[in-house]
């Protein structure tokens, strides 16, 4: 579908929804890049001239992003040749990996999202395949994830040294070679099924090696960002991939990686695509293949998804065990041919010798007999060992044990009458009935209250004067009764007159 903003070139004078006439080198770029790249997305026009192309015909020259690792070329490259491909297929584009003049960067450009929602999928998935790619080494780390004139696209990093297998080598492959590189890339793939990312769209193009026989998948999760970005199912056609995903009928899953597994060592080791539910038996033409591997393939390239591997966890593990296994080495006809050390001159002394050649040692799949091993006699070993006669011991006689006293506890338990103990009571001015309390810090308190209040009591009765004799009356004269009067107030000292001074 073409980008938002533009209209398909069909002739005449191409012209934006806002009405601006396009530049005619724009316009002369796009219809060159349309009508020369096919729905694949591969362009008929020379490689040095794509990138050019795609450049003229991108009208922001200016990136909406400031530039970081990856080629802003590139990615121009990427989204020019998905245009044009979505123009010539009424289904989103499935364009594949884009790669730079030196081999170091593979860029993918997505469908672009409709909505938010969309956008917000493409980021979470593409933040977790960033992870899952940078923490195994035979994965090719995805380094970038961004937008650019309105499509999404991952950014990969390609190791230095590294090509793709069916251009660094010849199929088909030594055998050992082929299962070293089956069993990298198994391993890639297992991880990447652990963390929840598919590869769904399996192919020799994205298996790339070294000179010292290292692999980088690349790859990993892009259909499940297709499938997020509303463009479902396998896009890329691969002549890896099981019948009911190239027919459309299931989605992928891990099965199907599974499927292209076994098609992958199939293929490096006949050179040759195999067919779904055939029949695997290289070990008898290979002598090098474990007849194990027949059937581990056999397994994987079945036609019902339920009769393959259910996991690559199990598939990898097998693989393991058939390349650890004894083979089995044909037996040579006839003797190998010895070589012989140049003799040495003999001396006068020294005499000759008949030397005997070695009998030849039969083998047993490859590997001579058992030696018999020796019979080892037990029976001594199973005697009881006698302790040594030891002369009779000393008897010791011990004391008896002293007879324990006994306690008359009914005497001891008697009461004691302790009233001649005590003496008489002591009879206390301050303390009342009120002081004994129970608690003893109440009762202390209030035998304090009570001792201040007998000070205070004979303080204020030392301090008032004491009281005039009565005078005597006259015998003759009766005693009146005295009135009842008022006790006077007792005189108070004269306060000490203040004098000022001048």
């Amino acid at each position: 579908m073409p980008a938002k903003g533009r209209v398909r070139f069909d002739g005449g004078p191409q012209m934006c929804y806002d009405g601006a006439m396009k530049n005619p080198l724009t316009a002369l770029a796009e219809s060159l890049l349309h009508n020369t790249t096919t729905a694949s997305g591969e362009s008929t026009l020379p490689g040095w001239l794509i990138a050019p192309l795609a450049i003229m015909a991108d009208q922001e020259i200016a990136p909406s992003k400031p530039s970081g690792w990856v080629d802003e070329n590139v990615v121009r490259k990427a989204i020019a040749l998905y245009r044009a491909a979505s123009a010539r297929s009424a289904s989103p584009a499935a364009v594949g990996w884009q790669f730079s003049p030196d081999g170091l960067q593979a860029v993918q450009v997505l469908p672009p999202p409709a909505d938010s929602v969309q956008g917000l999928a493409f980021e979470e998935l593409g933040r977790r395949l960033a992870s899952v790619t940078m923490n195994h080494p035979r994965l090719a780390p995805v380094l970038e994830r961004a937008m650019r004139q309105g499509y999404p696209f991952l950014a990969a990093r390609i190791g230095e040294g590294f090509q793709s297998l069916t251009r660094r080598l010849d199929l088909p492959l030594p055998p050992q070679q082929a299962l070293q590189i089956s069993e990298q890339v198994m391993s890639a793939l297992e991880f990447a099924h652990y963390r929840g990312l598919l590869h769904g769209a399996f192919d020799l193009h994205d298996v790339f090696v070294n000179e010292r026989g290292q692999v980088s998948l690349l790859g990993v999760g892009v259909e499940q960002l297709r499938e997020s970005l509303g463009a479902p199912g396998v896009a890329l056609v691969s002549s890896l991939l099981p019948p009911e995903i190239a027919s459309g009928a299931q989605p992928p899953d891990k099965r199907t990686d599974v499927f292209a597994m076994g098609a992958l060592l199939y293929v490096l080791l006949t050179g040759r695509v195999p067919a779904a539910g055939q029949q695997i038996e290289l070990s008898q033409s290979l002598p090098d293949v474990p007849a194990a591997v027949d059937g581990l393939m056999t397994r994987a390239l079945a036609v019902d998804p339920d009769q393959r591997y259910p996991s690559l966890t199990e598939m990898y593990s097998d693989l393991r065990v058939a390349l650890r296994a004894r083979r089995a080495v044909p037996r040579p006809s006839t003797p190998a041919q010895r070589s012989v050390a140049p003799a040495r001159k003999a001396s006068p002394s020294s005499t000759l010798r008949v030397v005997s050649p070695p009998a030849e040692v039969p083998l047993l799949d490859g590997f001579p007999e058992p030696m018999a091993m020796p019979v080892i006699d037990f029976s001594s070993l199973e005697q009881t060992l006698k302790m040594p006669e030891v002369a009779a011991l000393t008897a010791i006689e011990i004391p008896p044990a002293p007879e324990m006293p006994k306690i008359d506890w009914a005497t001891l338990l008697q009461p004691v009458d302790l009233s001649s103990l005590g003496g008489p009571a002591s009879d206390l001015s301050y303390a009342s009935t009120e002081t004994l309390a129970t608690d003893p810090l109440v009762a202390a308190m209030m035998a304090v209250k009570a001792t201040e209040s007998v000070q205070q009591s004979r303080q204020r009765a030392t301090r008032r004067p004491p009281a005039a004799a009565p005078v005597a009356a006259p015998a003759s004269q009766p005693v009146a009764a005295p009135a009842s009067q008022p006790a006077a107030a007792p005189a108070r000292p004269a306060k000490p007159r203040r004098i000022r001074r001048p």
